[in-house]
């Protein structure tokens, strides 16, 4: 009778511990299960978000490749806002492409692809821009000094510290400065790679980063696109001895409605005078940079402001541009609960083609 006792008991112990490998083994096989489809969803989600890419290239593929282009690059073309990029859903999941642009009182929201020379370029600006700029941002003039001629000793060759070219005063910092430093380090001597560069210049710190970030690049030829920037980054190139000019410019912009990348924006152009018809959503007002300035009850600007814009627009110091080729994606995708995000410069020749000049992934 004990021994069958015995057997029971030992049989009970096998029994539970036979359960609980079998509950671990299932949880494990569970889990295992769950990682390899998450797994399985992010790659999903990556090749998802790669499509999105290159469907939002396409708008501005489709328009150079059919030689459709006006030579103009606004915000209320396809490229630049277009709803189809906006939750697109495709296969078990669904896409993005998305930017923030500051219209006349907030930021929208748009969709598609974000023009770089709407930005500062750190690596072609002078002097003279950087400081208006930083000024325009809320930095002190000092400051605005030190961190624009810093910016430029970084970039260039020599080991000569910049100055004002109005007052010949030595504002930069080079290695002297550097190597000074608790960890020290040594002046780069060479072109911005990424905007975040900036945190190793004298000056820079995260706070003041984080403020001009979005306005700031280091991708194209240094030319601002008048119909795509930002009033603050017009406020820095025209300068402040005209200062209602930039919110002139984007209220002009904008249209009837004062809204941003709607169909009934204006454009600014160079050359000969069009008339162009939104994709039969009415006519799209246009002003010709190269012509003279005639009163104006949509701009509203003086001869002197115009005189101003043309003069941006001089052989000597070309500034100011009208269209672009080089445009920022920011595409995300999500598969069940796996998201990826891209973000990708891209580079665009006149027949469409296009080359990647950054790549990132989240």
């Amino acid at each position: 009778m004990r021994q069958r006792g015995s057997i029971l008991i030992v049989s009970l112990w096998i029994l539970s511990i036979l359960t609980i490998f079998a509950v671990s083994l299932g949880q494990r096989i569970s889990m295992d299960v769950k990682i390899s489809g998450f797994h399985s969803d992010r790659l999903k989600a990556f090749n998802l978000a790669k499509a999105a890419l290159k469907r939002a290239a396409f708008e501005k593929q489709k328009e150079l490749k059919e030689k459709v282009s006006y030579q103009v690059d606004a915000l209320n073309e396809s490229w630049a806002n277009n709803e189809q990029l906006k939750d697109f859903s495709l296969g078990a999941g669904k896409f993005t492409v998305s930017y923030d642009v500051l219209g006349q009182q907030e930021f929208v929201t748009l969709y598609g692809l974000m023009d770089e020379k709407s930005k500062i370029n750190i690596n072609k600006a002078d002097f003279k821009l950087l400081e208006a700029f930083l000024k325009v941002k809320g930095t002190s003039e000092l400051e605005a000094k030190q961190i624009a001629a810093s910016i430029i000793d970084w970039r260039d060759e020599d080991s000569q510290v910049s100055s004002d070219p109005d007052t010949k005063v030595s504002f930069g910092a080079e290695d002297i400065y550097y190597q000074s430093q608790d960890v020290a380090y040594s002046c780069k001597n060479a072109p911005f790679d990424c905007i975040e560069e900036l945190l190793l210049v004298r000056g820079v710190s995260e706070e003041i980063l984080s403020d001009i970030a979005n306005f700031i690049t280091v991708y194209g030829d240094g030319k601002l696109n008048i119909n795509t920037a930002p009033e603050e980054v017009l406020s820095a190139a025209i300068g402040e001895a005209l200062p209602e000019l930039a919110e002139k410019i984007v209220k002009y912009r904008t249209g009837n409605d004062g809204e941003v990348g709607t169909s009934d924006d204006r454009w600014f152009i160079k050359g000969t005078e069009v008339i162009l018809d939104s994709q039969g959503e009415g006519i799209i007002e246009t002003k010709n940079l190269d012509e003279k300035w005639t009163p104006d009850p949509y701009l509203g600007a003086t001869s002197i402001e115009w005189q101003r814009l043309q003069a941006l627009r001089d052989k000597g110091k070309t500034l100011l541009d009208v269209a672009s080729d080089t445009f920022r994606v920011e595409a995300r995708a999500e598969v069940d609960r796996a998201l990826k995000q891209i973000m990708a410069v891209l580079e665009f020749d006149k027949e469409g083609e296009y080359k990647v000049l950054a790549w990132q992934e989240q």
